[in-house]
């Protein structure tokens, strides 16, 4: 629910600061990226907001379900047996399956192809449902519930260690290749960062205006005079929670751009 909700206030942000740009050029061109689980599918909010994304065409939303079959009360079976990827074809969503490797390992690029398949389907929101082995490679904790919640002690890391051609007798230790690696993603995010501030300078310098009211929400204040726009009820006539709260929302709306809110199918 979470997700859905900043995909969908990325895209009404986007709308409201820039509108014009064409796909894919806007500083505000956000993909929204979620892991989410057996368990977080398993709730009822998981339904609503899901099928809010997919009415709405959230194509700036990606799930990737961690789908390992596991709770921490057994095999998922026992109370989730459903479909997960029709439920969501159901719901209006762009949906891929990412199957292991003959030794249980995640498909590194088949994974990368989803993900970008969905980062490239803006029609709509994807889910990647991507199947997986709890507490792979370890020989004994593998695929079970004791690995849901619990760490897997010192006899089974040392045995991974051995599975995986380590020392088990040497803990964090990181090769120096690994760590160049790994920190390649400083100099990467670092380019992207230089990238946007790029475009949000460009951005402010052609839509002044825009500007200053990002800048206003962002500081979290109030347009002068606001308050004018708020209705005026007769004292002592009965008016209705909902009629009133609708009232004044519907008066707000114009000098509040920033106000964005809804109740089901309720109008007023």
């Amino acid at each position: 629910a979470n997700a859905v909700g900043m995909a969908m206030a990325a895209r009404y942000e986007r709308g409201l600061f820039d509108p014009e740009a064409p796909a894919g050029t806007s500083p505000f061109d956000h993909t929204v990226w979620a892991i989410v689980s057996d368990g977080d599918l398993e709730e009822g909010v998981s339904a609503e907001a899901s099928s809010l994304a997919g009415h709405q065409k959230l194509g700036n939303l990606v799930f990737l379900y961690d789908d390992n079959h596991i709770s921490i009360e057994g095999d998922t079976a026992t109370a989730f047996s459903e479909d997960v990827l029709k439920r969501y074809e159901a719901y209006g969503w762009h949906t891929q399956r990412v199957a292991p490797t003959a030794d249980g390992d995640v498909d590194a690029p088949a994974l990368y192809a989803a993900l970008q398949a969905a980062r490239n389907e803006t029609g709509r929101p994807s889910i990647i449902a991507l199947r997986t082995i709890i507490a792979w490679p370890a020989p004994n904790a593998q695929n079970t519930e004791a690995s849901h919640g619990s760490a897997l002690g010192a006899e089974e890391i040392a045995a991974t260690k051995r599975l995986l051609g380590f020392d088990p007798e040497r803990s964090f230790q990181v090769e120096d290749e690994v760590l160049r690696h790994a920190r390649r993603a400083l100099d990467r995010g670092a380019e992207a960062h230089a990238a946007w501030d790029k475009r949000i300078a460009e951005w402010r310098t052609a839509e002044p205006a825009r500007a200053a009211l990002f800048d206003r929400i962002s500081r979290g204040e109030l347009p002068a005079g606001w308050a004018d726009s708020l209705p005026v009820f007769e004292e002592g006539k009965s008016v209705a929670t909902r009629a009133a709260s609708g009232k004044v929302l519907q008066s707000l709306g114009p000098v509040l751009p920033e106000l964005w809110g809804g109740s089901a199918d309720l109008a007023g």
